[in-house]
């Protein structure tokens, strides 16, 4: 994928929050579902790519990179399937901190399923996560659907 960094006055403001990103959208969504892609285990680099959905709609695309040699680590990411990177990992330990967000501007299409939708924004985020007690790093890559910053906005404008 190729993209450039952008300023954070050009993104939306849906894009800007800092909380788990699959709590926002389970709460919008009646459907929620993280449909995986790929899965790539490499050690000491493990690659993860899945689209968060409302149903069979695709809602962000989010590619992860894992570099660690802790194996609980590993094991826990490589065992999330369809199952919630910042819930299940990333927010659930007090030890994990992240980066603020580089929000980018990607080149289209950045990924095959969006051109049967038609719903790709070609902006996006990333962050990065490290933990305190031991040296494993986690990028993670977000691209952000229209729908997905349409209902994100909703739930955030009902929460005001």
């Amino acid at each position: 994928m190729n993209f450039r960094v952008i300023d954070s006055t050009a993104v939306p403001q849906a894009m800007k929050g800092l909380g788990s990103l699959t709590q926002a959208l389970r709460s919008a969504s009646e459907d929620f579902q993280i449909q995986p892609l790929r899965m790539v285990r490499q050690s000491p680099v493990y690659t993860r790519e899945v689209i968060l959905c409302d149903g069979a709609l695709p809602l962000v695309w989010a590619k992860s990179t894992l570099f660690s040699k802790h194996e609980k680590t590993v094991a826990a990411y490589c065992g999330l399937e369809g199952q919630s990177l910042g819930e299940e990992l990333l927010f659930s330990y007090q030890s994990v901190k992240r980066s603020p967000y580089q929000f980018i501007e990607c080149s289209l299409p950045t990924i095959e399923y969006s051109k049967q939708c038609g719903l790709i924004q070609n902006q996006g985020r990333i962050s990065r996560f490290t933990w305190q007690e031991h040296d494993s790093i986690l990028v993670l890559v977000e691209v952000f659907y229209h729908q997905a910053l349409k209902m994100i906005d909703t739930t955030q404008s009902l929460g005001d």
